[in-house]
């Protein structure tokens, strides 16, 4: 019991830590199991991205620990976007693949939203803060590609790409090959020109994707900076 009680301790001490390892692994394998991942294997893939995604929840869930409504609403609507896409997996409907990714948008909004609140609440730069500031910057990346997905999904002709940028990411369905890719291409202001917004809707999610991403990192490094000058000064 008491190991038990010592490995949740830890769990809970270093949430943001794990919530970040989770979050650098969906990006990282992502790409490398399209790559290893043979086209013959659907149900080995499934599964394996299924255990990521379920690993992102867990500690999205587990990050936002605190209040006991947030953890709730948190697990609630992470729990239904896990289920919902379990659904689609076998049964491969547009209308349930618009559910999932409408699910997942909320689920990760939410935990921003929440991480924000945690960070700004703060008084003096922890490891924690910055760990969890990080997480932020990475699931506004996240929230932006299940958009950039579902629109893909409903307008195929939303993007024009060419075949080296697309790989498999799947939030729901088949909704998207490259959203997570072109995502934070366009966070970071990067863009590399190999994906072009056509549609409207495609045009103006990318265009508030790169200010919000440029705002972000305007606002939270103040922040930061501003907190460790007034603790300097406080000693």
């Amino acid at each position: 019991m008491g190991s038990i009680g010592e490995l949740k301790s830890r769990i809970l001490r270093y949430r943001f830590g794990i919530l970040l390892a989770a979050l650098i692994v969906l990006l990282v394998a992502e790409p490398l199991l399209a790559l290893a991942m043979p086209s013959s294997a659907p149900i080995l893939w499934n599964v394996l991205q299924s255990a990521i995604f379920l690993w992102l929840t867990l500690s999205a869930v587990n990050a936002v620990r605190g209040k006991k409504a947030s953890r709730n609403l948190a697990a609630l609507l992470g729990g239904t976007w896990l289920a919902v896409r379990t659904i689609d997996l076998t049964i491969q409907s547009q209308a349930i693949q618009v559910v999932v990714h409408g699910l997942a948008a909320v689920f990760f909004a939410t935990v921003i939203f929440i991480l924000l609140a945690y960070i700004f609440g703060q008084e003096k730069i922890t490891v924690d803060t910055i760990f969890a500031s990080l997480c932020v910057y990475l699931l506004m990346g996240i929230v932006w590609a299940v958009f950039y997905s579902l629109i893909e999904l409903l307008q195929p002709e939303a993007f024009t790409h060419s075949s080296v940028a697309m790989y498999k990411m799947r939030f729901g369905g088949q909704g998207s090959h490259f959203s997570i890719y072109y995502s934070f291409v366009t966070l970071t202001t990067l863009g590399y020109g190999d994906i072009v917004p056509l549609s409207p809707a495609a045009k103006a999610l990318a265009a508030m994707e790169a200010v919000a991403g440029q705002l972000y990192l305007t606002v939270v490094v103040a922040w930061l900076v501003g907190l460790r000058i007034a603790h300097a000064n406080a000693n």
